[in-house]
């Protein structure tokens, strides 16, 4: 009965809008098999596989098994893998579900940034660009 209560939880939280969920319900395998998925999609996106990279945050998300900043890495990421393959919605919904656990908010703007250049709206893109420099001119 807990594992069952445990899990309606985590579908409780997940669809809350909450990054993360308890990984105490999850075997110690999963959890590794998530990390294991999201360092690959770090690689995958350092050489600029977006698919690839994305596949890989889908598989590191889905079962919860992330730390909770690790999980708001991942949204993040998973975001700017989505602007980039011109999923520019989900991109942004990604973003904006990673923003509450990202410590550097100049990242987040910098995300935003991209996605209102490629919705073609300049002075949104303007203004998270400034948003992203005032952060940093803050650090």
């Amino acid at each position: 009965m807990t594992v069952l209560n445990n899990a309606f939880l985590c579908v409780v939280v997940f669809a809350m809008g909450f990054v993360g969920c308890s990984s105490a319900t999850l075997s110690p395998n999963a959890i590794q098999n998530s990390q294991v998925s999201f360092d690959q999609a770090i690689d995958a996106l350092h050489s600029k596989d977006y698919a690839g990279a994305l596949l890989l945050l889908n598989e590191a998300i889905a079962p919860g098994g992330l730390s909770a900043d690790d999980s708001a890495e991942a949204y993040l990421q998973r975001g700017i893998c989505n602007l980039e393959l011109g999923n520019l919605d989900e991109g942004f919904a990604d973003i904006e579900r990673a923003e509450p656990g990202v410590g550097d908010m100049s990242r987040i703007h910098m995300a935003k940034h991209s996605y209102w250049t490629k919705q073609s709206n300049p002075s949104k893109a303007q203004e998270e660009l400034a948003a992203a420099n005032s952060v940093r001119e803050g650090l």
